[in-house]
């Protein structure tokens, strides 16, 4: 797992970017018990991210769990990892 969790480590602050199958290995090597979420970087144009602080603030959650939710739901609707 240390290999494949090298693949994610930040050069120099700078996010690096993996395939859909390692981020599928590094999950599936994830013991039981334990949260299956990776850490994502995502770019999001300012007035997206205004319409989501908006439309979180309205569900009275956080921005990072309405994101969370919108991009678990996007994941199962596309077949999951």
């Amino acid at each position: 797992m240390l290999g494949l969790m090298n693949k994610i480590k930040s050069v120099d602050n700078e996010p690096e970017y993996i395939s859909k199958e390692d981020i599928k290995e590094i999950i599936e090597e994830i013991p039981d018990g334990f949260t299956k979420m990776v850490n994502i970087t995502i770019d999001i144009p300012d007035d997206v991210f205004i319409f989501l602080a908006l439309e979180a603030h309205k569900k009275d959650v956080t921005l990072n769990n309405y994101i969370n939710t919108i991009l678990r739901k996007y994941v199962e609707s596309q077949g999951g990892l």
